[in-house]
Order: C-alpha cells, then sequence, then structure tokens
C-alpha cells in the first residue's frame, strides 16, 4: 500500500496491480474514485486520437485485455 501511495499515477503501480491479480488484501479504492473497480487498461492519449485515425478504441478501463485471463 506505501508502495502505491509513493508511485501513485505512475505505471508501475498498474504492474504490480496485474502481478498480483488485484488481490491487494484490504485495499480500498481512493474516497471519490470514479470507477468502482481497478482499471485494467490505459487509454491512448487524446493527441494520439486526434492525429491517428487508425487509433484502436479502448472501450471500458476495466475490461480485460485478451492476456488478463484470470
Amino acid at each position: 500500500e506505501e508502495k502505491y501511495k509513493a508511485l501513485f499515477l505512475s505505471p508501475v503501480t498498474f504492474d504490480d496491480a496485474r502481478r498480483f491479480n488485484y488481490a491487494y488484501t484490504g485495499f480500498q479504492l481512493p474516497v471519490g474514485a470514479i470507477l468502482t473497480s481497478p482499471i485494467r487498461r490505459l487509454d491512448y492519449p487524446s493527441s494520439e486520437k486526434t492525429r491517428n485515425s487508425k487509433t484502436p478504441n479502448v472501450g471500458a478501463l476495466t475490461t480485460r485485455l485478451w492476456w488478463d485471463a484470470n
């Protein structure tokens, strides 16, 4: 939990979450969080979407990726 706080908004926190299968014991999402479940994927930046018409549509940020079957 302390590592998550120290690295807040760093991609490393997502790596750790996937590595531990989102099984943080007693972990609480931040107060006022918009999503009710952990993020499983990241969206492309808006600058990429406006400059590249072939940017894939990510969909919901909580959707599992093809390799995240657990």
